[in-house]
């Protein structure tokens, strides 16, 4: 490729950003201009479309300047001097509040707080200007319709920034948000048309009932902006369904049936003089929306985006998820079953046949034996029998006299008995070892189904999505040149984005976007393929480093570490010795680290993963397979660090001069087919060091002097704790063992 096609071909991108960004910066002058409208409606002495609309916007962060001017300015302009310092004083109190509490997570939260703002500064204003009972259910009244119109309003921004995601609900929310701001316009004239306007569009190419609901909600705000609700609701309602009936048919269509219907109520309902001030609005509306380019109308449409089907999916997905998890829960419990049939104790009965049966086979006396006096011979063997389980093996003088003076194979019985007990033990204990393998299938087929489940709910969870931040960050990122393929922020903690771009200068971009977009401080976590995995910037920060040393030079380490953070942003720890030392040791201790790793970061809670971990160490190979589990989980947005040990050495957390020891009295994995492992919680705070080590460096030797050195030295950085600790181990005890040190450094 030559340089003047990678030269077009940036011009071209360069283009396309460019384009982007005008129309976002022109979605956003609109949404400011409708604000401004909205906000300066007034119904009497109420404005209260400007605390909704600032409680809408609120995301995370105040609104911006833009924004805030075109509410302040609004209620400054509606001519009501009292009404604008109750708004503008309940604002303030919604910022202050806002400020102290989260109230990104729920729009019906922000709806409350306002509302309740709103009310004590109407009460306050009130009491001033003077309060009745009147005045009181009004206010009340006003703080009810702003706790649920908060909401809607906060749909009609994400349909407006968003418009892939809509539904029926989001066009009935913009056109809500287009009615209040029709209702701020100068004059009636305009008022009308462009309330007319609304619901000609919201009708083109809509469902019925989808058309009668805006025109119900567009006539409701009509009313109660001219005077005349029950007249405006009536006559809009019954226009919209008429058109939402015809418009397929096209837009003159459209345009005839809900003149119809508007006119027939008004000259049931108006006298004749006020007839034709609608009549004009009315064939203004008309005009403008034969004139007006489709394309303007496509966002009142549900149809044209596929919301609804990719709910659908999510459900159909959510159920095939539930299904299979099911499956594998019964094939769990018959595995269970199969295995609690099986008994560990050597069966006497079969025992007692095969031995005989062997013995007597081609004796000449069998038919005298065993059918002539079969009690006293089968009760005879059977004292042998039980005699040679107990003891594990027969000598001839432990025969009976019934047998030993009968029997003419006397002197066979003793090697027959302890042939059949070794071949009947070896396949007891191969039968136990088969019982075993089922309960470990069944316990991990039991966390996959889980597991299962757990997805299941990620996907009935879809109202965590955050399609308005997603879409901000996509166009921010878009104008940054990055290109983002998806975007994807979910429940105000977790952005993922997929781009091509995974530079570090694209990274700390894409997390600076984000973090300014959010209103709140992200981190970058890790990639996975094409996908950056962002988090909420927690409290706590973590820096960690570890540091090994082996006995002989050139020796495989038998010690295994790793550190990193996690989807759901804990930060996670790990060392895990192998038995033994050398290249065995470190492919069991790797091993059960490699597993661990997986396992967590696919979401297995941390049991399961223990539990997984021993199973593959048990029946990994024929040998003997043990490896120690030493684990912190630290949150670092609940300063929580959850210590798990199978086997493990103490661990130390040094806060100050102080110094907390972390241990447990547990067998490695491997060892049985059920986990011995233990857990300890521990509440961390800034400045907290926390040091996790093999037992080549902790024995009891030197655990009092491992505390003491720790609580008496300062160390600068993880780097140098994890050192310096190895080095103190290694002078004070020698290297004896694989030595590993793992120290994490708790920053605020």
């Amino acid at each position: 490729m030559d340089t003047s096609t990678i030269k077009s071909k940036k011009v071209l991108k360069r283009g396309q950003a460019a384009v982007f960004a005008a129309r976002t910066s022109r979605k956003q002058l609109l949404y400011t201009s409708l604000i401004f409208l909205s906000s300066r409606a007034s119904f009497g002495t109420f404005l209260p479309f400007a605390a909704i609309s600032f409680a809408a916007e609120y995301n995370g962060r105040l609104p911006s300047f833009l924004t805030s001017s075109a509410v302040v300015l609004g209620l400054l302009l509606s001519f009501s001097p009292l009404s604008a310092i109750k708004y503008i004083s309940a604002i303030i109190l919604f910022s202050l509040a806002a400020s102290k509490y989260d109230l990104s997570s729920s729009p019906l939260h922000r709806g409350a707080v306002m509302g309740f703002s709103t009310l004590i500064c109407g009460i306050a204003v009130k009491l001033f200007s003077g309060f009745c009972a009147a005045d009181a259910a009004f206010l009340l009244l006003e703080a009810a319709v702003l706790i649920f119109l908060v909401p809607v309003f906060s749909k009609a921004r994400t349909m407006l920034f968003s418009p892939h995601g809509q539904n029926a609900d989001s066009v009935l929310a913009f056109s809500v948000f287009l009615c209040a701001a029709a209702a701020g316009l100068e004059g009636m004239f305009l008022t009308r048309t462009a309330f007319f306007l609304i619901a000609l569009a919201a009708a083109n190419k809509n469902s019925a009932p989808l058309s009668a609901a805006v025109g119900c909600s567009a006539g409701a705000v009509l009313g109660f902006s001219c005077g005349e609700p029950l007249f405006a609701v009536s006559s809009m309602a019954f226009a919209s369904l008429l058109s939402g009936c015809f418009s397929r048919f096209g837009k003159f269509a459209a345009i005839a049936s809900f003149a119809l219907g508007f006119l027939s109520v008004t000259f049931a309902s108006l006298p004749p003089s006020e007839i034709f001030a609608y009549c004009g609005s009315l064939v203004a509306a008309a005009a403008l929306f034969l004139i007006l380019p489709q394309s303007m109308f496509r966002v009142f449409s549900p149809s044209s985006v596929p919301g609804a089907d990719s709910a659908s999916l999510c459900r159909l997905a959510q159920a095939d998820l539930e299904e299979n998890a099911a499956a594998i829960n019964e094939v769990a419990e018959t595995f269970d079953k199969i295995s609690e049939k099986t008994s560990s104790a050597l069966p006497s009965a079969d025992f007692f046949e095969k031995a005989t049966d062997r013995l007597c086979r081609s004796c000449t006396k069998r038919a005298s034996c065993w059918d002539e006096k079969f009690h006293r011979t089968s009760a005879a063997f059977f004292v042998l029998t039980q005699l040679c389980i107990s003891k594990g093996a027969v000598k001839e003088e432990d025969i009976p006299e019934e047998i030993f003076e009968k029997c003419p194979e006397t002197d066979k019985i003793p090697s027959v008995f302890n042939a059949v007990y070794d071949v009947c033990k070896v396949d007891r204990l191969w039968l136990n070892r088969v019982s075993e393998s089922r309960k470990m299938v069944s316990g991990q087929l039991f966390c996959i189904s889980e597991r299962l489940l757990k997805s299941a709910e990620l996907l009935s969870c879809g109202a965590k999505f955050d399609s308005s931040l997603s879409s901000q960050i996509s166009a921010a990122l878009t104008v940054h040149m990055l290109a983002p393929k998806s975007v994807c922020a979910v429940n105000g903690s977790r952005v993922d984005i997929e781009t091509s771009h995974r530079g570090k200068s694209a990274i700390s971009t894409a997390a600076d976007i984000v973090s300014s977009c959010a209103g709140k401080p992200y981190i970058y976590l890790y990639t996975s393929g094409d996908t950056l995995h962002m988090v909420r910037a927690p409290r706590l920060k973590i820096s960690a480093s570890s540091s090994r040393r082996v006995p002989e030079k050139g020796n495989v380490c038998g010690d295994s570490t790793d550190f990193l953070y996690l989807k759901d942003g804990r930060f996670f720890m790990m060392i895990s010795d192998g038995m033994g030392r050398g290249k065995k040791a470190g492919t069991d201790s790797h091993a059960a680290l490699d597993i661990t790793k997986k396992l967590l970061l696919s979401g297995f809670d941390t049991e399961s993963t223990i539990s997984m971990v021993n199973s593959v160490l048990v029946l990994k190979s024929s040998e003997t397979a043990f490896a120690t589990l030493d684990m912190v989980f630290i949150d670092p947005v609940r300063a929580y660090a959850d210590f798990y040990k199978s086997g493990a050495a103490p661990s130390f957390v040094k806060r100050g001069k102080k110094v907390f020891e972390i241990s447990s009295e547990t067998l490695p994995a491997g060892v049985f087919d059920k986990t011995d492992v233990s857990k300890n919680s521990f509440r961390l705070s800034g400045g907290d060091i926390i040091f996790l080590a093999s037992d080549g460096v902790i024995t009891d030797r030197n655990r009092e002097k491992i505390k003491d050195f720790i609580a008496k030295n300062n160390f600068s950085t993880p780097e140098s704790a994890a050192n310096e600790l190895l080095s103190f181990a290694v002078s004070s005890d020698g290297v004896h063992d694989d030595m590993t040190v793992l120290a994490a450094f708790v920053t605020e």
